[in-house]
């Protein structure tokens, strides 16, 4: 019993959602840009190997993401790390996650 009940008692916290950085760097939005660019990179290889099929979407995805990273250097006092992910989230979403799912 004494077990049961220490253990529905030490039960972790819920994890807060914090922005560990609130400001912007060079070093982070370097980052935040280059692990989806590499993603794309290694989706356009997949399947181009597997499936022979090129995905046309991921080239503007990747010419979009160069762009936000240009504008978040040239922006870096200005533009907060939350537009950063933002941007580079919706960029994913619109063209890797959405046109594969109207393939079905």
């Amino acid at each position: 019993m004494s077990i049961a009940r220490s253990t529905i008692l030490r039960l972790p916290r819920p994890p807060r959602l914090l922005l560990s950085h609130d400001h912007l760097t060079s070093q982070v939005a370097l980052v935040a840009v280059a692990g989806p660019l590499i993603y794309l990179a290694g989706n356009l290889l997949f399947l181009q190997t597997r499936v022979r099929r090129f995905a046309r979407s991921r080239i503007p995805a990747a010419a979009i993401l160069v762009t936000v990273a240009i504008l978040a250097l040239v922006l870096l006092e200005h533009l907060p790390a939350a537009a950063l992910s933002l941007a580079v989230t919706d960029t994913l979403a619109v063209h890797t996650v959405l046109p594969s799912r109207a393939l079905g």
